[in-house]
């Protein structure tokens, strides 16, 4: 499931992939990668043998012959701060030359639910993410998060999972659809 939010010069993505059986679940931008904050070493080779699909433009990894690789459990940036992605345990980050331009993936294995929580911002100072609750005092099924902007403007979004008509509340925000925010 995709959300993806234009809120004026910003973008807020929250990509939630949810499976019944644990999987390697792969988050990937093109023309990206090239100042990951995380440390990084090169690797030779590539990280699969699944090759590329040129008939859809999909690269896979297969025909890498090198590639830049970290790994985190903890909020990262990418582009001098231009990409913000909150954390998750085991975070794996890729960054490769394709044949005209960096590319860039994250990847979690293991896993039958994660969110992948990106910010694309070059105003960005911080981004968090905030407990949601069910008005009943219940954990919802949605995901919150705190913005703040180096202007000191602060807001907060949440993309809720629940029901229709479930009211659900974030750090003072609260609604009932399935995303909100108090950005102005």
């Amino acid at each position: 499931t995709r959300t993806f939010a234009l809120l004026s010069r910003h973008v807020l993505v929250v990509d939630r992939f949810k499976s019944g059986k644990a999987s390697t679940v792969d988050w990937y931008l093109k023309s990206a990668g090239s100042k990951l904050s995380v440390p990084s070493e090169t690797k030779e080779g590539a990280w699969t043998a699944k090759p590329n699909d040129n008939r859809v433009g999909a690269t896979f990894g297969a025909n890498i012959k090198s590639y830049r690789y970290g790994k985190t459990d903890s909020t990262w940036t990418e582009g001098s701060g231009r990409l913000t992605m909150l954390g998750s345990p085991g975070t794996e980050l890729f960054s490769f030359k394709g044949a005209t331009r960096p590319h860039f993936m994250a990847r979690r294995k293991g896993v039958k639910q994660t969110d992948f929580i990106a910010f694309f911002s070059n105003q960005t100072k911080a981004v968090i993410r905030v407990p949601v609750k069910r008005t009943d005092g219940l954990d919802a099924n949605a995901v919150g998060v705190k913005i703040s902007l180096k202007d000191g403007k602060v807001f907060r979004a949440i993309v809720s999972f629940e029901l229709p008509g479930t009211e659900v509340v974030a750090d003072g925000l609260k609604t009932a659809e399935k995303f909100a925010t108090d950005f102005e």
